[in-house]
């Protein structure tokens, strides 16, 4: 899985956005498990982040906390095709 983001924002304003991968059908105690321990942080008002992350099957979700909204991303999955 590569994992894409792009922020449109001001640096001060990125440091109050936090993104992880978290999974609906990966639970603990009914609570979703996420990727990373720590949610992780934009560093730039423009970045786009990839990382090759080798998940376990099932659904993950990219959640993006931003108070002020204005932020996108995507998830791109290398093991699926574009358009199929």
């Amino acid at each position: 899985m590569i994992n894409r983001f792009q922020v449109l924002l001001s640096n001060s304003t990125c440091a109050a956005i936090t993104w992880n991968l978290c999974s609906s059908t990966h639970l603990v105690d009914d609570v979703a498990i996420c990727w990373y321990a720590d949610d992780q942080k934009f560093t730039a008002a423009v970045e786009v982040v990839t990382d090759a992350l080798d998940l376990p099957d099932g659904t993950w979700d990219l959640t993006i906390y931003a108070p002020l909204g204005g932020v996108r991303g995507e998830v791109l999955d290398k093991g699926s095709s574009a358009g199929a």
